[in-house]
């Protein structure tokens, strides 16, 4: 899509490390000098985020940080008050002796683990297992 001058292009990952890796590498190769990235892994995109920026690429990062990596800038929602809000609405809605399982996305993703410090922090004081 081409928009102001401006010519935008728009991958899915499929949420695979190896693809967005792959994917990074292609866009470097084509020229592009912005990559607006959602990291499947917090970790491991490190180095494909480093090896693009000393090609002079710029990133922003969107709802997932990268352990290690200055970025141009990063655009996310409050993913530990999000699970606090959670677990007290379940709490709310269920009761303190409710059983609560809680399924986590990506266990690498800092979202993933913000959120669920959120959760744990919002059942806090309840007896929820």
């Amino acid at each position: 899509m081409t928009a102001n001058g401006y010519t935008t292009t728009v991958i899915d990952d499929s949420h695979s490390l190896n693809r967005s890796i792959r994917d990074i590498t292609n866009l470097v190769s084509r020229g592009y000098k912005l990559i607006i990235f959602n990291p499947v892994d917090s970790n491991e995109s490190a180095n494909v985020i480093k090896r693009a920026q000393a090609k002079g690429v710029r990133f922003i990062t969107v709802d997932r940080s990268v352990k290690g990596v200055k970025v141009l800038s990063h655009i996310a929602s409050n993913n530990f008050q999000g699970g606090q809000l959670a677990a007290k609405y379940i709490l709310n809605k269920l009761g303190d002796k409710s059983r609560i399982l809680e399924l986590q996305g990506f266990k690498d993703s800092s979202t993933t683990q913000e959120r669920t410090k959120g959760f744990a922090d919002g059942l806090m004081g309840s007896e929820a297992k």
